[in-house]
């Protein structure tokens, strides 16, 4: 686990969870975490966030993050949420529209409704909605607080079963941490 004491940043960090649409899985696609990654990846660079942790579960995701205030007054959590979120749901769905998705239940409702369509191409639903609308952003303002959250994430693939040990996830920052696998994503180091 990370030590040394918080960066100064005057709102604290960000821990900031957000759920899909309906709870679909659209992230046991390895292609939908990708997308994810890849956007995560390039707003911490156009708006200058640091990322300090996260974990993509099939249906949600967790993500620690923050930034200099001083140095980007107008930035807010809102913003960086609706950036990501926005480009990652039209990434998604041009993806599902393909038909190469393997989303377990992408759009359940529309093909229960629909039962002689299939995925596809013509066939995807018209308005495919991929996040809830809101995200629960929690302020933390300690080491303790940021072990305790940064944990709660890393074993979260673990209590729901998916695998054995936090550092088998491929999507998680844990394996950055630890060390002990390849990381998809690398974090702005300890804070």
């Amino acid at each position: 686990m990370p030590a040394g004491k918080l960066s100064r940043f005057n709102e604290g960090l960000h821990f900031v969870t957000t759920k899909t649409y309906r709870n679909h899985t659209y992230f046991a696609d390895t292609r939908c975490c990708e997308i994810l990654i890849e956007q995560l990846d390039y707003y911490r660079g156009r708006y200058g966030f640091k990322i300090s942790g996260y974990v993509i579960m099939p249906d949600h995701l967790h993500v620690l993050l923050w930034w200099e205030t001083d140095e980007k007054p107008d930035l807010t959590i809102s913003k960086i949420m609706q950036g990501i979120k926005s480009i990652v749901a039209k990434r998604i769905i041009q993806y599902v529209k393909i038909g190469e998705s393997t989303c377990s239940r992408l759009s359940d409702d529309w093909y229960h409704e629909n039962p002689h369509k299939r995925m596809g191409q013509e066939h995807t639903p018209p308005s495919v909605r991929i996040w809830q609308p809101s995200f629960y952003d929690y302020i933390v303002l300690s080491q303790e607080k940021f072990v305790e959250k940064l944990s709660y994430m890393h074993n979260n693939p673990v209590n729901a079963g998916l695998v054995s040990e936090a550092e088998l996830w491929k999507f998680s920052s844990c394996a950055w941490y630890t060390k002990r696998k390849e990381y998809v994503l690398e974090m702005d180091g300890n804070i």
